[in-house]
């Protein structure tokens, strides 16, 4: 709702809505909201409520959602961080904000200044994180061949067995993998679930053949 004021300059006889006696008075009134008959000692002007907006922040693939309201029409805003906001994506790293879920429009880092003139809708942009990964290695340990497997840090994995890895020894069977080559350390038998935090080197451990 527009409401009007009037102002009064120096010339006046007082700061109010009583015009000089040249004026009626009347046609000064505030509801007009229009100049008043006598510019030279007064006016008369609407002033607005400040129109407000949102800024909406969205997950665009990850979790949550975020709305700053009631944001002032002309006013600088600062962008806010994904911690801000509550927004995540396991698996990817936050690089800022976009007016495009495709990243094709305007980007906004966190901390960033937006003159407000009407709701802004923000998707958050992500960069996938590279899984870690570690290598299993298996030593022949005085047979032949060799193998290695790439693993995924933290996932289960299967040992493998000697057809699997190609490694043989002549006369010999295999037994077990062991963590060291004297068999002294930790050992696996093919085909045993193991949870992979770090390179691995699995020595072959080796029975003679019974003749």
């Amino acid at each position: 709702m527009h409401r009007c004021k009037v102002e009064n300059n120096s010339s006046c006889s007082r700061q109010s809505m009583v015009a000089p006696r040249n004026c009626k008075p009347q046609r000064c009134a505030l509801m007009t909201c229009r100049p008043c008959c006598c510019p030279s000692c007064c006016r008369c002007y609407c002033r607005r409520r400040a129109q407000t907006f949102s800024v909406i922040y969205l997950a665009n693939g990850g979790t949550g959602e975020f709305v700053d309201r009631n944001v002032r029409t002309g006013s600088s805003y600062i962008v806010k961080s994904d911690t801000d906001t509550g927004i995540s994506r396991p698996g990817f790293t936050f690089n800022g904000w976009n007016t495009e879920a495709d990243g094709s429009g305007t980007s906004y880092p966190p901390g960033d200044n937006i003159n407000i003139t009407g709701n802004v809708r923000l998707y958050a942009q992500w960069t996938p994180v590279e899984p870690v990964t570690f290598t299993v290695n298996y030593d022949a340990n005085g047979g032949t061949g060799q193998y290695s497997d790439n693993v995924a840090a933290g996932t289960s994995y299967v040992v493998k067995s000697e057809a699997e890895t190609g490694i043989t020894r002549q006369g010999f069977n295999l037994r077990e993998w062991n963590t060291t080559a004297d068999g002294s350390g930790t050992s696996y038998l093919p085909k045993s679930t193991i949870t992979v935090n770090s390179d691995l080197t699995l020595y072959a451990q080796w029975t003679p053949d019974e003749a």
